[in-house]
């Protein structure tokens, strides 16, 4: 089972959408995907089921120790896709995780009972330093980071390596590229208004061997595929932004950098 989390260390650059997609993506190839929303927006969690309150979610990890995940995670309407829904207040539970040992490992102790029923895990994360994020990356075996080109670009990809060499006691930005344990790619991509200066230039060669080749340009399609309900593959399978993922979430398997 292979855990991947869809993290950035700033909000609006399209991880949910990300998370949904590569879910989507996975599923038709006849692989079983667990979603674990962390995100307190629960976005993928009104895209997928009905929002109805359910006795468990993803804040229940944190709440009750040795918590059975399989109690929690619902069905979705396709057959190989499954979700641990989310709660807004899942940063409230995350406090109760603060005074246990081993605390950043708490969602890796609770993925163990499901090892062997999904092929997939991809964990929505909130783009915050909390322990809610900590866990995910904590337990992730692939990171997958979009970059939105801005001027906050620098300061959110600095955040992103100096959080993961922390938690997979990397010693050096050296090992850190070796480990290869992020993926980054330019996610909204528009050559019309995306900025590019002199400081973003620098951090965007320092992770070039990290970065995949193709950057998903910035499409009505995929706010209309959100707004629908539906995966950009479902909504409009021929369209650019679809084409952009596709080759985007096969080149993040096949190892395919620039």
């Amino acid at each position: 089972m292979e855990i991947i989390a869809v993290y950035a260390a700033k909000g609006g650059v399209g991880k949910t959408t990300i998370a949904y997609n590569l879910s989507y993506f996975l599923s038709q190839k006849n692989f079983k995907v667990l979603i674990v929303d962390f995100d307190s927006q629960c976005d993928l969690t009104n895209l997928l089921v009905n929002p109805n309150n359910f006795e468990f979610n993803s804040s229940t990890i944190f709440k009750q120790r040795n918590f059975d995940i399989k109690h929690a995670i619902q069905s979705t309407k396709n057959k190989n896709l499954f979700i641990l829904t989310g709660d807004s207040d899942i940063d409230i539970a995350g406090a109760f995780n603060v005074k246990k040992s081993f605390r950043e490992a708490t969602l890796s102790q609770a993925l163990k009972s499901v090892v062997n029923i999904y092929d997939y895990v991809i964990v929505d994360c909130p783009p915050t330093r909390s322990e809610i994020p900590v866990n995910a990356l904590y337990a992730a075996n692939k990171i997958i980071t979009p970059i939105e080109l801005d001027g906050f670009s620098e300061e959110s990809v600095t955040r992103v390596i100096e959080l993961v060499m922390e938690l997979k006691s990397i010693n050096n930005f050296k090992e850190f590229i070796r480990e290869r344990y992020v993926t980054f790619f330019i996610n909204k991509y528009d050559s019309r208004t995306s900025l590019l200066n002199t400081k973003i230039n620098k951090i965007l060669d320092d992770i070039k061997p990290l970065m995949l080749n193709v950057p998903a340009r910035n499409r009505v399609d995929v706010k209309n595929s959100i707004l629908n309900h539906q995966t950009i593959f479902e909504y409009s399978k021929k369209s650019d932004a679809a084409k952009d993922f596709f080759t985007i979430f096969e080149g993040l398997f096949d190892h395919e950098y620039s």
